[in-house]
């Protein structure tokens, strides 16, 4: 089986890593002159005409490795190497764009309420633009959809209603500013809450009348605490836009698609096959700790009614069950670690992603230290780095974790993995993703998905 997901994920990242050098080797002869750059339809359609050819190239570079012919381990080194790459570009954009949005904010009281106020004005500003962008996207929804990909139209209503209920919540707030002093008694602090609970009101009581918003969000009782939400989502939408428009694709957490299934994670842009779409945040259990729990931590552990802990295939696990859902702008977070939120696929909703081992190195943050804190996992206790652990890992191995990687193009829409329940007690929403599911695709051949959960 998990030869199967890596061979699956190696052919999906050479695809991607193709895909990226054609459009680099395109970027240097438009500076050469040697060639003139399309409009960005003329540009969809040059990537999608080639993408037959790519494919196949993808296909010959396996053969030419003799992935077949590799041990599980040179497989999982392989599947690293691969990854590596998208995650250096990835921390490096969620650090400039958090300056650019000026989240990373210097420590004096007095230079944090001028910045609070330059948020707020550059927030609306980017929210405007967004909504304008989404509007022009409706009209012409024919050009931002993935082959096989869903019908862009649900998710770009759903983003311009998102987006017109926090520009309507923030005149709503102005209104209720009367002079300069009370604008700045209310300035909202870019410090987060300790917990996603202290931040989403799940905790809290909520009237029986109100109903889940654009962002699967029920308004609490408590108006500060909304207040505050809406802070964050639109701090969400705001990183997500931007990160879109520089590196082509975002994804955003927003109501499902699947009925009663809460929120959702949707790519904003085009996200090619082999594409990392998300993280999955929270502490890692190492396979010997989770052999010598206390009473305490193995009761804590078996409740999973959300089903938010996930099992890599070298046995350690990720604990995302208190991870934030909208506060994702603290330490050992960043925009991109919502991949707990993703859901299960539906009957008439396949995957289309699967999750892959990932290892954050010494090598891959290199000389930035400053990018450690978009890491969003800790250890659940002191990592016992073996003898034989330091033979194995080729580089100093940071932090251990899981991504999920796009193992078809997706465009505006909502992502799916399969969860792999492994209980004697599964839920009735729960569906079995079967080999016959997974027909072959333009991108590749698909039979499993790669992700358990406990």
């Amino acid at each position: 089986m998990e030869r199967k997901d890596l061979t699956l994920l190696m052919l999906a990242l050479e695809f991607h890593k193709i895909s990226v050098e054609e459009d680099r080797q395109k970027k240097e002869e438009v500076e050469k002159g040697d060639y003139q750059e399309p409009d960005s339809l003329s540009s969809v359609n040059h990537y999608l005409q080639n993408r037959e050819k790519m494919i196949d190239s993808a296909f010959s570079r396996l053969e030419e490795m003799e992935i077949d012919k590799k041990s599980m381990m040179q497989l999982r080194y392989a599947l690293q190497e691969a990854l590596e790459e998208q995650v250096k570009v990835l921390l490096e954009s969620f650090a400039s764009i958090d300056e650019e949005l000026l989240l990373l904010v210097p420590d004096s009281a007095d230079a944090r309420t001028s910045n609070d106020i330059n948020i707020e004005s550059y927030l609306e500003e980017t929210l405007g633009l967004e909504l304008e962008r989404t509007i022009d996207e409706l009209a012409n929804s024919n050009r931002s959809r993935a082959p096989k990909g869903a019908n862009p139209i649900d998710f770009l209503q759903l983003k311009r209603g998102a987006i017109e209920r926090l520009l309507s919540s923030r005149r709503d707030e102005r209104h209720r500013k009367q002079t300069p002093d009370e604008l700045s008694d209310n300035t909202i602090s870019v410090s987060t809450p300790k917990s996603e609970k202290d931040s989403d009101g799940e905790d809290q009581p909520r009237p029986s009348w109100s109903e889940a918003d654009e962002f699967g969000y029920h308004e609490s009782i408590d108006q500060e605490r909304n207040r505050l939400i809406r802070y964050y989502q639109s701090i969400n939408l705001c990183r997500s836009a931007k990160m879109r428009d520089e590196i082509g694709y975002s994804v955003v957490a927003l109501q499902s698609s699947i009925p009663g299934a809460g929120r959702g994670v949707y790519v904003d842009g085009y996200a090619r096959a082999g594409s990392i779409l998300a993280f999955q945040p929270g502490p890692v259990w190492a396979k010997e700790h989770l052999a010598n729990l206390s009473i305490d931590e193995e009761r804590d552990l078996e409740r999973n009614d959300s089903y938010q802990m996930s099992l890599r295939a070298d046995d350690y696990m990720i604990d995302s069950r208190r991870s934030p859902y909208t506060v994702l702008t603290d330490e050992k977070s960043n925009l991109m670690a919502v991949g707990h939120i993703v859901n299960h696929p539906s009957p008439t909703n396949p995957p289309s992603c699967r999750s892959a081992m990932l290892n954050f190195t010494k090598e891959m943050i290199g000389s930035s230290p400053e990018l450690e804190r978009y890491i969003p996992n800790t250890y659940a206790r002191p990592r016992n780095v073996t003898l034989m652990d330091s033979l194995w890992d080729r580089d100093v191995i940071e932090m251990h974790s899981l991504v999920l990687v796009a193992t078809r193009d997706i465009c505006n829409e909502e992502i799916f993995y399969d969860y792999r329940l492994a209980s004697s007690h599964l839920p009735q929403w729960y569906h079995q993703v079967h080999d016959t599911a997974y027909e072959e695709t333009e991108d590749v051949k698909v039979d499993d998905n790669n992700n358990e959960k406990i």
